[in-house]
């Protein structure tokens, strides 16, 4: 069982878009998805990447100001259905 993604969960999507654009500014590969219901926490969307490029995101955010960063999340495929993980 491999993480396919990880996502970041925001409770604005003010938040959840600033991720996003500068993600996309910095080349780093990520799409907007709805928040998985095993988050249910967030605003309904988050910021989907690959595993590989997490150090890259934690870094913009730590940069940025993030204030409401729910958490990450690792999705698994068991089976051949979309699954939430862990909260990493």
């Amino acid at each position: 069982m491999d993480a396919i993604s990880v996502i970041a969960a925001f409770r604005s999507r003010a938040q959840t878009m600033k991720l996003f654009q500068a993600a996309k500014q910095n080349g780093i590969p990520c799409n907007i998805v709805n928040t998985p219901r095993e988050a249910a926490v967030s605003c309904g969307i988050s910021v989907s990447y690959c595993p590989e490029v997490h150090a890259y995101i934690q870094r913009l955010m730590y940069r940025g100001n993030f204030s409401g960063l729910i958490g990450f999340f690792k999705i698994t495929r068991v089976g051949g259905k979309r699954t939430l993980a862990e909260r990493i």
